[in-house]
């Protein structure tokens, strides 16, 4: 049994169905028309498939422009957030301006008021930084402060106009001699001061001023009648520092009162130190000039050392003569060489 029109489901079908001449033998259609009608139904196949591939085309379009929104979705909320994080960048880095401006002003200040004015500001605006340089312009006042107060300082001594390497008199005995003898220590006309801020400004022979002043300080802290002789130049050989220097003033306090108790307890449970006979203590002006030999603290003895008219010693060494620095090497006692050469 042939193939009926009723059994053709698509438009591929029936125009086949048409073509294949079935038409016209069952009766459904005339001859005269029967490939017009094929041609129709092969038009709308077609015309179908076109439809069919452009509604791909569409699904497919429509698929990547739910993509690329994705995609600019996503870059814009990168943008925004790239944004914000600008944003909070500005603000830091005007935070961070306003800081160093902060640091400058703080910087400015010189006196307690206008430090305590400069730093009024803005808690954000305080830094680590800030902080440091306000305690650099505390430090400062504080020192400003000091020089002014050692400026006002009454002179100790006072040194000779033209024997500047060795003249110095008390400010006491030129107070005492001034009265008795008007005139007699006027050429003792440069003042020397116990804190090294109320010294007068630098002139031409400071060398030979800084040389007295450390002779008249070797003098007032080092000497016999010292309150506790040797206490300094053990502090110095101790921690290679001044025992006067300011910056070591803790630590030179706790000494000399460590120095204090030791020698109390020193002079309660030992006897003094016995002096090998035929040894002098070290005099203020020696009263010759021959070879002598000297007895250190520490109890070595220096043999064939040149004393000096100021007090001072040298050692005759194999490379020449060295001057023996009390700092170092400071002396108690002192004897004649075996063998004395006396100065021509």
């Amino acid at each position: 049994m042939g193939k009926l029109f009723c059994d053709c489901k698509t438009d591929a079908e029936k125009s086949a169905f048409f073509l294949s001449g079935r038409a016209v033998e069952t009766g459904i259609i005339a001859a005269a028309i029967s490939n017009d009608v094929a041609m129709a139904y092969h038009r709308c196949d077609e015309f179908k498939k076109e439809i069919d591939a452009l509604r791909a085309k569409i699904e497919t379009a429509e698929s990547d422009a739910a993509h690329q929104k994705a995609l600019a979705a996503s870059a814009l909320r990168v943008a925004e957030g790239w944004e914000r994080k600008c944003g909070e960048l500005r603000v830091e880095l005007e935070t961070e301006r306003m800081r160093l401006a902060a640091c400058g002003v703080v910087a400015l200040a010189n006196t307690p008021d206008s430090a305590k004015q400069a730093r009024e500001m803005r808690p954000e605006y305080w830094s680590a930084s800030c902080g440091d340089v306000a305690r650099m312009v505390d430090e400062n006042i504080k020192l400003r402060a000091r020089i002014e107060e050692m400026e006002q300082q009454e002179p100790v001594a006072w040194l000779h106009e033209t024997r500047r390497d060795s003249d110095v008199v008390t400010n006491a005995v030129k107070h005492v001699w001034g009265k008795a003898v008007v005139g007699a220590l006027a050429a003792y006309s440069i003042p020397l001061y116990l804190a090294p801020g109320a010294q007068p400004a630098p002139i031409e022979q400071d060398t030979s001023v800084r040389k007295a002043w450390a002779r008249f300080s070797n003098e007032l802290h080092r000497s016999p009648d010292a309150p506790y002789p040797g206490m300094s130049e053990a502090f110095e050989q101790h921690f290679s520092q001044s025992f006067t220097d300011r910056e070591w003033r803790a630590e030179s306090a706790t000494w000399a009162a460590a120095w204090k108790a030791a020698k109390r307890h020193e002079a309660q449970a030992q006897p003094a130190p016995i002096i090998p006979e035929g040894w002098k203590p070290i005099p203020e002006k020696h009263p010759t000039f021959d070879l002598v030999d000297l007895r250190l603290t520490d109890g070595s003895v220096l043999c064939g050392c040149i004393p000096q008219s100021d007090g001072d010693y040298w050692w005759n060494g194999p490379s020449g003569e060295v001057f023996i620095d009390p700092k170092y090497a400071p002396a108690t006692h002192w004897r004649l060489s075996a063998a004395p050469e006396a100065k021509p």
